[in-house]
C-alpha cells in the first residue's frame, strides 16, 4: 500500500472518531499518571500513531469502543496495539507492541444512536503478562455501578485541543446515578440507554475524558467483605456533548450488560 493509501486510510479512521456527537480523545482536568499505575490500558495504533485506547482482558484480547474501529477495514494489516506504555513520544524497552489479527465489532453496535458500542481486538500472540502490562476484570453481569471511578488515555486535555499528551493521563470522576444521567442526556441523537451505557463526571465541569480517550477504560475498585480490593473495567469511553462541561457528564458503554458477548469471544478462542 502507498503512502498516499496510508494517509486516507488514516484520515478516514480519524474522521470516523470524530463524527456525530463528541468522541473522547483525551483527559481534561487530570494528571500524570505513574509508571505502571494502569497495565491494563493500551494505545490502539494505525501505522504507529495512537487514535483509541483500550483494555486487556484476556493474553490475546483488548477490548475497545466499536466506533474507533467502524472505518477499519477487516483485513488491515497496519492495526496495533502498544501495551505497557506510558510516554507516547518515547521508545520504552518495557511496552509490547501486537499486531490486531482480527476485529470483532458487536452485531448489534449502532452508529447513530451509539448502541452497544463494543468490540474486541484478537492479537497475533499473547501478551507477556508483567510488572507493566496486565489485564482488567471486565465487570460481571447485573452488577451496580456507583462510587468514584478513574478515566484513563492519551486524548487531549481541553476541548477542542488538536494536541494529544505524550504521558497516560488519568482522572477520578464519579458514576452517576441512572436517572440523573438520563435526566441530563435526553439531548441529541446519541439517545442515552441505561440499559447499555452509564455516565460519569462532574456535574459541575472540569473533569472528563475528551477527543482521543476513546475506547478507552472507566475503572472501579470494588472491596468484599474481606477486605479485599478488585479493580474492574466498568465502562469503556463512548461519547459525550464536548469536554467536562457544566451539567453534561461523559458516557461509557456499560461493560456488565456485555458480558454474555465478551464470553463468548473469550470462548471461541480457547
Amino acid at each position: 500500500m502507498g503512502s498516499c493509501h496510508y494517509f486516507i486510510l488514516l484520515t478516514v479512521i480519524a474522521s470516523s472518531v470524530a463524527t456525530q456527537v463528541s468522541f473522547p480523545h483525551r483527559i481534561v482536568g487530570g494528571e500524570d499518571a505513574n509508571q505502571n499505575e494502569f497495565p491494563y490500558q493500551v494505545s490502539i495504533q494505525a501505522f504507529g500513531r495512537h487514535f483509541c485506547g483500550g483494555s486487556i482482558i484476556g493474553p490475546e484480547q483488548v477490548v475497545t469502543a466499536a466506533h474507533c474501529l467502524r472505518a477499519i477495514p477487516a483485513a488491515f494489516a497496519g492495526l496495533h496495539v502498544v501495551a505497557g506504555k506510558h510516554n507516547l513520544a518515547l521508545r520504552e524497552d518495557f511496552s509490547q507492541t501486537l499486531q490486531v489479527v482480527k476485529i470483532i465489532r458487536h452485531p448489534k453496535y449502532d452508529v447513530t444512536s451509539v448502541q452497544n458500542d463494543i468490540g474486541i481486538l484478537i492479537t497475533e500472540k499473547p501478551f507477556e503478562f508483567n510488572t507493566e502490562v496486565q489485564p482488567i476484570r471486565p465487570m460481571p453481569a447485573n452488577s451496580t455501578e456507583e462510587g468514584d471511578s478513574v478515566v484513563t488515555g492519551w486524548g487531549v486535555v481541553y476541548e477542542n485541543d488538536t494536541r494529544i499528551p505524550d504521558i497516560l493521563q488519568k482522572v477520578t470522576v464519579p458514576i452517576l446515578p441512572q436517572r440523573t444521567c438520563v435526566r441530563v442526556l435526553k439531548i441529541g441523537r446519541a439517545l442515552y440507554n441505561p440499559a447499555v451505557m452509564i455516565c460519569a463526571g462532574d456535574l459541575a465541569g472540569g473533569r472528563d475524558s475528551c477527543q482521543g480517550d476513546s475506547g478507552g477504560p472507566l475503572a472501579l475498585d470494588t472491596v468484599d467483605d474481606n477486605g479485599h480490593k478488585t479493580r474492574y473495567l466498568v465502562g469503556i469511553v463512548s461519547w459525550g456533548y464536548g469536554c467536562a462541561r457544566k451539567g453534561l457528564p461523559g458516557v461509557y458503554t456499560k461493560v456488565s450488560s456485555f458480558h454474555d458477548f465478551i464470553s463468548e469471544v473469550q470462548k471461541a478462542l480457547n
